[in-house]
């Protein structure tokens, strides 16, 4: 197995290109690459282009993270021929990829079609209105997802609140973010910690008013056992300021914690 992630903050012109592309080559050469974490840098066009090319000579792929680069064009085609490719991959990680809403929608198809992919993250990308609605299709349609990232990703209100019907038959789901997104109906983030009694970490929109926060925190402390009998600890982001620290004796339960 081969582990590359590259720790370098920044990596930028032609000569680093052909040394990090010749490094990675390398690695390449000795062993399949099972996991490739390149979100501390920022891969130019050429860059991001080099080593995807280079990934699709590979089968064994499990863990990918591109977050913080652009994913464009033909660099986009061979990200999602990547997606096809790799039957094993489990962890897809775009965060910040500068990915438009039709972009999004297509990596959310691989992904949809996709055997083994249970985690994925396309906060801080466009998937807006339109895209959302895709989303709310696909999550009916495929009841596998573990983390779902959607942190930023411009959901409406609308959307976040169909989304907890989307999901409830989703057992496995241990994440899901949803913070800087439209807020939506307060029943949206109560349902689904009732629903959701596997969640262990949930991160909702603000603000919440003081109350509406309480409610979620009580919900949240006093879930019912999954089907599986436990009672998972979630950790609530994105509660009213006020429910820091010193309230989590007050208002939480041992079977549960959370973070303002």
């Amino acid at each position: 197995m081969v582990f590359v992630s590259v720790n370098h903050s920044r990596l930028l012109g032609c000569s680093c290109l052909r040394v990090d592309a010749m490094w990675i080559e390398d690695a390449a050469s000795q062993a399949e690459i099972q996991e490739l974490d390149l979100s501390p840098v920022k891969l130019n066009y050429w860059m991001m282009k080099e080593v995807l090319t280079l990934l699709t000579r590979q089968t064994q792929l499990r863990v990918l993270d591109l977050s913080g680069s652009a994913v464009h064009g033909e660099c986009l085609q061979l990200l999602l021929a990547v997606i096809r490719q790799h039957q094993r991959l489990e962890r897809l990680l775009l965060s910040n990829c500068k990915l438009w809403v039709a972009e999004c929608m297509g990596v959310l198809n691989a992904a949809h079609n996709h055997p083994s992919i249970t985690s994925i993250s396309l906060s801080y990308n466009d998937l807006g209105a339109a895209g959302g609605s895709h989303l709310l299709q696909l999550l009916a349609a495929k009841q596998t997802w573990q983390e779902l990232d959607l942190t930023k990703t411009g959901l409406t209100a609308q959307i976040l609140s169909q989304l907890p019907v989307h999901i409830q038959d989703h057992h496995d789901l241990r994440c899901l973010k949803l913070g800087g997104n439209e807020r939506g109906p307060l029943d949206a983030w109560t349902g689904l910690l009732q629903a959701h009694t596997g969640l262990e970490f949930l991160s909702l929109p603000r603000p919440l008013s003081l109350k509406e926060a309480e409610r979620v925190a009580l919900t949240a402390a006093n879930r019912s056992p999954s089907p599986r009998g436990e009672v998972k600890m979630v950790v609530v982001m994105g509660l009213h300021p006020r429910l820091g620290r010193d309230s989590q004796l007050r208002l939480v339960t041992s079977t549960s914690s959370l973070a303002a």
